[in-house]
Formats: C-alpha cells, structure tokens, sequence
C-alpha cells in the first residue's frame, strides 16, 4: 500500500507517536511511503519511512512549470492519484493545504485517516482521531 503522508509545517516531534499509531492501526500494510517535501508532517514521514525501511516518493511542486499558487495544488493531485491512503495530520483548523489534499482523497475514495490536535472536525470524514 503506498500511503501518503501529508499536513502541517507545524507539526513536530511530538506529534510522531501519534502518526505512528495511525499508521499502526489503519495502514499497517504501508509499503511505501509518499509526501511533498516540505517541513512538519512530510519530514515525519520521511522519519518513519527510514525507521520501518520503506522506499520513500517525495513529489515537490514544480514551480517552473506552474504559477507560486498552483504548483501546490498540482502536486498534492500527483501525490493523491499515487496513493492507495492519505493520513492528513492538522494543527489547529483543518484548511489549506492539507484539507484540500484530504477532500482529493476522500473524492477519489481513498482511505484517509486525518489526525487532529483542537479535536475539531468536519462531520462525514472517513476516520478521525486526536494525534
């Protein structure tokens, strides 16, 4: 199962046992794993890829080819359309970013499991759990 990691710059290490359970109790056949490259929730996936020894696809925006706010958008579509899962992780609201990669998921029919921390969500998601 290729499984995409996405969400906030925000998140720290504190907040790896919490991904680490998700990924344990929903995607536990992860035999892959994808994100976008940036700080927070992507370099946690990064560490938990080299902790399990998963191969690791990371997709950046491609800002030569697509305008500073589009370029985001086109690689989360690349990302979700690799990925059989998404585990969004949140901090604070869900917006941006991370929603929209989760709401492309959930569109496609994905699993996604999406970790928050305000205990805040929107009724209707697949899964949601406190990180």
């Amino acid at each position: 199962m290729k499984l995409l990691i996405t969400g906030s710059r925000r998140a720290t290490a504190q907040d790896y046992a919490g991904l680490v359970a998700a990924i344990q109790k929903y995607a536990p056949q992860a035999s892959e794993i994808l994100h976008g490259g940036a700080m927070g929730a992507d370099q946690l996936a990064e560490q938990y890829a080299r902790a399990q020894g998963l191969p690791v696809t990371v997709i950046r925006p491609d800002y030569t080819q697509w305008p500073a706010k589009v370029a985001p958008l086109k690689r989360n579509h690349q990302l979700v359309a690799l990925a059989d899962g998404v585990i969004a992780l949140y901090k604070g609201k869900r917006k941006g970013g991370t929603a929209y990669t989760a709401r492309l998921a959930q569109d496609a029919g994905k699993l996604l499991v999406e970790l928050h921390d305000s205990g805040e969500y929107t009724p209707g998601e697949q899964l949601s759990m406190p990180i």
